[in-house]
């Protein structure tokens, strides 16, 4: 989601009329963006349910209701950056929470055993 929130924030500093950006450039770049969101989901989802635990029906339940809760957070988070008008504040949320998640990934990622 994060850097789906970055990418979507520069695409805005990109804006046709706004530094030369064609729009036919700007909306292929929407659209790539919009295919990987919709296919990336797919791929994860596949892997979770080839696992062979008890718990793989558990895990799809939970990361549809993380995905749910990631986009609504977005959501409020980019809507609240640009009540002000601000690109600026909207690109900044992004950096923000790409710093969050790098964090999160780096204390909550499984470490391979010593040996």
């Amino acid at each position: 989601m994060q850097p789906r929130l970055g990418a979507v924030a520069l695409l805005c500093l990109l804006r046709p009329g706004h530094g030369g950006v064609s729009t036919a450039i700007l909306g292929t770049l929407i659209a790539v963006i919009g295919v990987a969101s919709g296919v990336l989901p797919t791929a994860q989802n596949h892997r979770i349910s080839s696992l062979e635990d008890a718990e793989s029906t558990v895990a799809l339940s939970l990361n549809g209701s993380s995905s749910y809760l990631g986009l609504a957070i977005a959501g409020l988070a980019g809507g609240t950056a640009l009540a002000g008008g601000s690109l600026v504040g909207l690109s900044l949320t992004a950096v923000g929470f790409t710093a969050v998640a790098l964090l999160a990934l780096k204390l909550l990622a499984p470490r391979k055993a010593m040996s």
